[in-house]
């Protein structure tokens, strides 16, 4: 008798497996729709709860921001707000029953749109901009519409852009400039007293060095020491690639920052290089001395690094990401300001590396800074602006349009005021009257 098989025949096995498989994939189909479902429910009830939270109207908004002071920033939140709300509608600014936040309101919706000031009429829903009357030493610019300062007298001599200036103890300036010369100014009648000749390329920095000596660098790859008072060249020192800065040290030496990322410390005395300090991956393009001897220095590699000069070591280095590090100026108080190619000016605790604050006006790089005698900062541009900025406010106080290029360079002179030199090739002397 032949034995019983229990084994399933494989077509029916392959039937069993196959229906097993649609009831997976149809629970497994039915839980995602549940969930699904789910979803949409919860959503739905977090969009009805917020539909029926009633939206802050943006006027709300605007005064809780205290946006009154911030009409220079076109990125701001409350100019968004305003762009937004208001356009240029201003029969809708004169009407929230609130005179302050009316008044705000208006005055902000003007010096945005380049007037000098904003009031609601009376009894009537209405912004009204009025420009104020320009002093004697003022004129209309005609591209920002505000008053700004004319300068004293210019100065007009250097045939292409005027890249560093520096004041001599006597009081006479001194400029430098592409066009490979550096002229010597009377700043009381804006006379040319001298000129030195001897650089064969572009003259990028100067520095002083005594009662009548000065020290020039140029992307000759020269550095010169010049006896102001004989019209001579005292001494030459001569670098492998271009001089892009100087610093004259608290002992006595001088450093160069170069287009090969180094920093060379030099003896001024002997002009032999001491040491060179390594550790920037791009152009070193400014350098500044701390009250404690330390160097700063800025590159295009974005970095800003502070020196041991005596023993050639990295203290610390802050990091601008993607941003050149085109000017740095030293405050009163230590902190360092640094201006960079994305128009921001930076205020650091060097200390600590902590950025304090952040000055947001220019609409091109920041290529020169300069610290007033009040304490006040300026500030040049390749928008063709000079701005003043008063650092307890950070607000501009001043704004200054008068050339008609890059501001290359800035002076805070002796007796308060500034000198400014351009692309455009002139020098500009102005009376800040701060």
């Amino acid at each position: 008798m032949a034995k019983k098989s229990n084994q399933v025949p494989d077509e029916e096995t392959y039937q069993l497996n196959r229906s097993s498989k649609v009831k997976v994939i149809l629970f497994v189909i039915l839980v995602i729709f549940i969930l699904l479902i789910a979803l949409f429910y919860v959503l739905w009830i977090l969009y009805s709860s917020k539909r029926l939270i009633p939206e802050k109207p943006w006027h709300t908004e605007f005064k809780e921001l205290n946006c009154s002071q911030n009409y220079f920033d076109h990125s701001s939140r409350c100019f968004k707000l305003l762009q937004e709300n208001i356009n240029s509608d201003t029969d809708k600014i004169c009407n929230f029953n609130d005179p302050d936040l009316d008044s705000s309101i208006c005055d902000f919706y003007c010096k945005s749109s380049d007037f000098d000031n904003g009031y609601c009429l009376s009894n009537q829903n209405h912004c009204n901009c009025t420009l104020n009357e320009c002093f004697d030493t003022q004129f209309r610019d005609n591209q920002t519409n505000k008053c700004t300062e004319k300068a004293l007298f210019t100065l007009q001599k250097h045939e292409s852009s005027v890249l560093s200036l520096l004041q001599l103890p006597n009081g006479d300036l001194v400029s430098s400039s592409a066009d490979f010369m550096i002229y010597v100014w009377n700043i009381t009648d804006g006379t040319l007293k001298k000129q030195l000749q001897g650089h064969e390329y572009e003259v990028v920095a100067l520095t002083g060095l005594s009662s009548y000596g000065l020290i020039s660098g140029s992307r000759d790859r020269t550095i010169r020491i010049w006896d102001v008072e004989q019209e001579i060249q005292a001494k030459q020192l001569v670098y492998t690639d271009e001089i892009l800065c100087l610093a004259l040290l608290k002992n006595g030496e001088l450093a160069s920052g170069s287009l090969d990322f180094m920093i060379t410390i030099w003896n001024i005395h002997n002009g032999t290089s001491i040491r060179n300090l390594t550790g920037h991956r791009g152009m070193v393009l400014t350098l500044v001395v701390l009250d404690n001897g330390d160097l700063v220095s800025g590159s295009s590699d974005t970095q800003i690094i502070i020196w041991d000069t005596e023993k050639g070591t990295i203290k610390s280095k802050i990091e601008v990401e993607y941003n050149w590090i085109l000017s740095l100026v030293v405050l009163n108080d230590g902190r360092v300001v640094s201006g960079s190619s994305d128009q921001v000016i930076r205020i650091w605790n060097i200390e600590t590396g902590e950025l304090n604050k952040t000055l947001i006006g220019h609409e091109h790089s920041v290529r020169t800074l300069a610290l007033l005698k009040n304490g006040n900062l300026a500030s040049g541009s390749q928008d063709f602006k000079i701005l003043i900025w008063n650092l307890e406010t950070y607000q501009v106080v001043k704004n200054l349009t008068d050339h008609k290029d890059t501001i290359t360079s800035l002076l805070a002179l002796q007796n308060g005021n500034i000198a400014s030199g351009s692309a455009d090739t002139s020098i500009k002397l102005w009376n800040l009257n701060l």
